[in-house]
């Protein structure tokens, strides 16, 4: 009785560890420099992105400022920035995440996108981890998109269309 458990247990840590492995699929985008001046509220930009995905290809989420004790969290790193939003899946076993990140100005908000292009940690969910990860700025934005590969690439055609 005392092996078949020793094995039961063995079999299930090794599932364990097996579940939790980098998959190693993360990729990256590019920036994009331009004069726009995005100026108004995040969260209308926020939910302006996520317009026409079919709502039964996306996890429930939930859209929280990104506040100075989680930026760290969300961006991988601290940073200098004007404000912030983040839309992370409301389950944290699907890697999930999306952040806009509001600058100064374009040339802060360039610097501030090859910061997070960085550190950004596509692993950052326990034992899951985002198939892709696009860093992008227009303007004074920079789009954080960690996710599947079809939901990032709406997401990042939608910031492509934003109007300030």
């Amino acid at each position: 009785m005392k092996k078949l458990f020793a094995i039961l247990t063995a079999c299930f840590m090794l599932t364990a560890f097996v579940a939790c492995g980098n998959s190693g699929n993360s990729s990256s985008g590019t920036s994009n420099n331009d004069s726009v001046s995005f100026d108004g509220s995040l969260e209308n930009y926020m939910t302006a992105l996520y317009d026409g995905i079919d709502e039964n290809n996306m996890p429930a989420v939930m859209t929280t400022p990104i506040t100075e004790e989680m930026e760290e969290f969300f961006l991988g790193t601290t940073a200098d920035f004007k404000d912030a939003v983040a839309s992370d899946a409301m389950i944290n076993a699907i890697a999930h995440s999306v952040c806009l990140v509001r600058a100064e100005n374009a040339d802060k908000a360039a610097e501030l996108a090859k910061l997070i292009e960085e550190k950004a940690n596509p692993t950052k969910w326990v034992c899951v981890e985002a198939e892709k990860k696009v860093v992008k700025q227009r303007g004074n934005l920079v789009l954080l998109v960690m996710s599947n590969p079809e939901l990032t690439d709406s997401i990042v055609a939608n910031f492509d269309k934003l109007e300030a």
